[in-house]
């Protein structure tokens, strides 16, 4: 559920607590006088058609749009590279280009963990946060009194833009005259890089320094209130320090930089110096799903510009969900934060990897006679939401979303149990409504808003229209909705048909291209923290703010399962770097469930809510303990299985809730029985009973069924996957159940890694025994690379033995030998394999087994280091007459030797798949045969006895 806001100044979240129905009141009589205005206001719009469904821009006059707290309309204070992006708002530097509050004319902190900062009009106030303020909240403290100032002389009451953004840095800059001040800040990184115009750089410390090294020289160490920096110029310049300023000519260049340091050794600071002129200049993450091993890989890369040598690698803080899960080499630096302990890697990139166990629409109805299970009961509970008059009385994006997922899952429960009936029914209303909302032309429908880059569903609720708050909890239900739409009508969701509005709702919360004209990349998805934030304005004093974790699963979960339903695998894979990394973010800072990241004061096992510099034990709206922890439950849905990851982690907060109660739980009981379900399945079969009022998104036929089926299957077994996105293993009392669910119109076949292989048909969601499937020895995974040794290029590279890739799944192959082929291949899809040593003398050819049914012809080239990398030999691929029709393919290459990480990049002037890989091995050019005298021959024995006909069998054992 999102916030319900008080207020939009105060950091003090403890002050925002409130019962919940006083704001339904309010909410209901705000939505009452929107949807008076809105005929009026939308009739002379105009709509831009997407497949059936339509949406309107701009917007019209009586809407709500982006505000300040004293409800003026605000524009995105933005320049140079910035003012040509689409505007990134709901990120933790957004109030850089929205002051939201009038009485804060420059930015709010901002933290970007280890640095944490503040832009004022002087410039950026710096520092380095490590103390908790600890109550039911924890905060670090960062005091731009105590900080220090990066600034230039003269500088003063300057203007602010956000100049220019990467996927976790901003850039600010200050202008005042011809006096300009620009910095770069990220997540994770130690440095501070800025240039400037006009005059000497300035360093302004909050108390006088004490100097420690390089007195006198452009490296300086220095510590203030008990925090190291090291504050570097360019060669040949030198910092002149005098009371509480540095100042520097940077020997007529225009560039310094700033460090946070892990310590006030000398050693430390000239280590860091030989990366303080390699300015972070861009950042990216890329992901890679390989399904058949459930693993997604992610790959964080920083684009250095050196501003003086040659150094190109930097070093980067990594934060506990990324260390973690990372094989890259740490060094001995670490840093405190409100994220836990930081890492710091040597390098221009790092790597994780996260293991998949599964997503899943909902559950199956399992359990038929067992545990006081009943089909009739269930069918009853179906009855009721069938028979109710109307499904849908909400009016705004968030309500309605919430009354169409909770109809979908009882649509779901009613094909699992054969009442086709009412499930074609439920389907039916939700098209109705969806329809309702995906087109322009009556009071409920998106409208574009081409200033904010944002598409707003209207009538609009908890600031989604002003504030730009939550627009990924709001469209999630949309997104899953349509999904379940699209399991029993797959033309509905076509791009054609309503799927392409489907595709502007996930765009608009989180865009997956960086291209995309319209909106901006990952919108609310923190690339570098995991989570995503709530807020569009960033405007608070504790930076950005994420409540309701789970309703961001939510929307993670629609995303995977709509690319899934319409085979869209880029999408589908898109929503599974979104459902791992965050839920890997979620354990650690919601949940810590590896005890290590809440402060030891902090006596909670659980957090309502995180801020840009902590946590706390509260939300917007209630402080009842079930509204606390619950906020990170709901909706319940086949996503929520990552909470039963650690069911001992359930038990303790559940207890915590018991005691903080006095008693039972009183609010949200289903929710928060199915959440107990997922470690005690039969402890909330004994709390749930009959006698309570549903949450707003659930219904007591789908509380039923998945208590109930959980307590028939037990806990997820996480020690096995599946070599499908959408399947998961279940483990009660030794014995595993194994849930499918095929998206797909055609039969699919899915092998666990325990050996057990099952057969799923089209559109099935099941669940099966070991008994009902078929068991063989474990599948070969493909490997997943630990710092991996060389591969020899002499010998046979497999294919889905990568350690990233684009565009591409992985499949059983019908080539000699068995296991598995690359597939699904298509023009701009790329193989990466690390470490492939060529030795020392070139490689002279390569073959590639090939096949394909297409009638698209490309090429494979081979590329060293990079994408753009040398080209070493190009491979010409055709038809073969089947996708498991194999051919080698044989090329010539030229100029590899050594150890390089090989790029194998397929491109294809036609559109459609290019067809299946299985192997490849380089060959060394034949050398010279240095002749030799033979040996002498070997005498043939005289045979003793008669001849023997040649044309009489002789047998071969009657030799002589």
């Amino acid at each position: 559920m999102p916030r319900y806001r008080l207020s939009d100044t105060s950091p003090n979240v403890a002050l925002h607590s409130r019962p919940a129905a006083w704001f339904s009141v309010l909410l209901i009589g705000l939505l009452c006088v929107q949807l008076l205005i809105l005929p009026a206001a939308h009739e002379a719009q105009a709509a831009t058609s997407v497949g059936l469904g339509s949406y309107e821009t701009p917007v019209p006059p009586g809407l709500g749009v982006p505000t300040n707290n004293a409800g003026a309309a605000v524009t995105p204070l933005v320049s140079g590279p910035a003012a040509s992006k689409p505007v990134s708002t709901n990120e933790w530097w957004s109030s850089l280009l929205w002051r939201r509050d009038t009485s804060v004319p420059y930015s709010q902190p901002l933290f970007a963990y280890p640095v944490a900062a503040r832009a004022y009009g002087d410039g950026l106030h710096m520092g380095y946060a490590t103390q908790f303020a600890l109550d039911t909240e924890f905060h670090t403290h960062f005091d731009p009194a105590e900080a220090l100032t990066l600034g230039v002389v003269g500088l003063q009451n300057a203007t602010l833009t956000a100049d220019d953004w990467t996927d976790w840095t901003v850039t600010a800059k200050w202008a005042a005259g011809s006096t300009t001040l620009r910095t770069i800040i990220g997540h994770g990184l130690p440095f501070v890089y800025a240039t400037k115009t006009g005059g000497d750089a300035l360093i302004s410390f909050k108390s006088v320094p004490t100097v420690w090294a390089g007195q006198g020289t452009n490296a300086l160490g220095v510590t203030v209130n008990g925090a190291h920096y090291g504050i570097f110029a360019p060669s040949g310049a030198t910092w002149q320090v005098s009371g509480t300023t540095a100042r520097s000519n940077l020997a007529g260049k225009d560039y310094f930089s700033v460090a946070v340091l892990p310590n006030n050794q000398s050693a430390t600071l000239n280590d860091y110096k030989q990366y303080a002129y390699a300015f972070v200049t861009d950042t990216q993450v890329q992901w890679s799903y390989n399904e058949s091993a459930a693993r997604l890989t992610s790959t964080y890369a920083a684009s250095v510009t050196p501003k003086e040598g040659s150094q190109t690698g930097t070093l980067m803080a990594l934060l506990p969900h990324q260390w973690r899960n990372s094989s890259s080499a740490l060094t001995g630096y670490t840093y405190q934060s409100a994220r836990g302990t930081l890492k710091v890697v040597r390098g221009a990139s790092f790597s994780t990897q996260l293991t998949s166990n599964g997503v899943l629409p909902t559950l199956p109805v399992v359990g038929n006679g067992a545990s006081g299970f009943s089909t009739t009961q269930l069918r009853a509970y179906v009855d009721s939401v069938l028979n109710e008059p109307n499904h849908f009385s909400a009016a705004d994006t968030y309500f309605s979303g919430k009354q169409l997922l909770r109809v979908g899952m009882v649509a779901w429960i009613a094909d699992q149990i054969g009442y086709t009936a009412a499930r074609d029914q439920l389907i039916g209303a939700m098209k109705a409504k969806m329809q309702d909302w995906l087109s322009a032309g009556d009071g409920t429908r998106y409208v574009y808003n081409p200033t904010w880059d944002t598409l707003v569903g209207y009538p609009s609720s908890f600031g989604s229209d002003t504030e730009l708050n939550d627009h990924h909890f709001h469209n999630g239900y949309f997104v899953l909705a349509a999904a379940i739409i699209g399991n029993f009508d797959p033309s509905w969701v076509n791009d054609s048909a309503w799927g392409g509005m489907v595709k502007m709702l996930i765009r608009d919360a989180n865009s997956w291209s960086r291209n995309d004209a319209l909106f901006p990349f990952l919108r609310a998805m923190d690339v570098y923290e995991g989570h995503t934030w709530a807020s569009g304005h960033a405007g608070f004093g504790n930076g950005n703010d994420a409540e309701s974790s789970s309703e961001a699963m939510l929307f993670n979960t629609g995303v995977l399962l709509f690319g899934a339903v319409t085979g869209d695998q880029s999408l589908r894979d898109f929503g599974m770097y979104l459902y791992l990394t965050e839920a890997s973010a979620l354990e650690e800072y919601w949940f810590d469930v590896h005890d290590d990241i809440f402060p030891a004061a902090y006596n909670h096992k659980g957090i309502g809510m995180v801020w840009g510099n902590g946590a706390a034990h509260a939300t917007w709206f209630s402080g009842q303990p079930e509204m606390i922890h619950g906020i990170n439950v709901l909706p319940v849905t086949g996503g929520s299985l990552y909470l039963g990851r650690y069911p001992s982690h359930i038990d303790a907060v559940y207890q915590e809730i018991v005691s903080e109660n006095g008693g039972p739980v009183n609010e949200w009981v289903d929710i928060m029985a199915g959440y107990q379900a997922l470690s005690n399945p039969s402890a909330a079969l004994g709390t749930i009973g009959q006698n309570y009022t549903p949450e707003d998104g659930e219904s007591k036929a789908h509380t039923y069924a998945w208590i109930h089926a959980l307590n028939q299957l037990g806990h997820l077994a996480t020690s096995v996957t599946a070599s499908s996105a959408t399947a998961a293993v279940f483990s009660k009392s030794g014995a595993k159940t194994y849930v499918i669910y095929n998206p797909r119109a055609t039969q699919s076949s899915v092998a666990f890694s325990d050996g057990t292989n099952c057969t799923v048909s089209g559109h099935a969601l099941v669940a099966l025994s070991a008994s009902q499937c078929q068991s063989g020895p474990p599948p070969t995974a493909t490997p997943t690379p630990t710092n991996p040794g060389s591969r020899d290029a002499y010998s046979t590279i497999e294919a889905e033995s990568f350690d990233s890739a684009q565009g591409v799944q992985v499949e059983a192959t019908q080539d000699a030998g068995g296991g598995q082929n690359v597939g699904w291949i298509a023009s701009g899809d790329y193989l990466v394999y690390n470490n492939v040593d060529f030795g020392s003398g070139q490689a002279a050819s390569v073959q590639l087994r090939f096949a394909s049914a297409a009638s698209v012809s490309g090429q494979a080239q081979l590329r060293l280091d990079s994408l753009s990398g040398p080209l070493i030999g190009s491979v010409a691929l055709s038809p073969t007459g089947g996708w498991q029709q194999w051919e080698t393919r044989t090329a010539s290459v030229s100029g590899a030797t050594g150890k390089h990480t090989l790029y194998v990049v397929f491109s294809s002037a036609q559109a459609g798949d290019l067809g299946n890989v299985n192997w490849l091995v380089f060959q060394r050019a034949t050398p010279t045969a240095t002749p030799t005298t033979p040996p002498p021959p070997t005498a043939t024995p005289t045979p003793i006895g008669p001849s023997r006909s040649a044309y009489s069998t002789i047998e071969a054992e009657s030799f002589d």
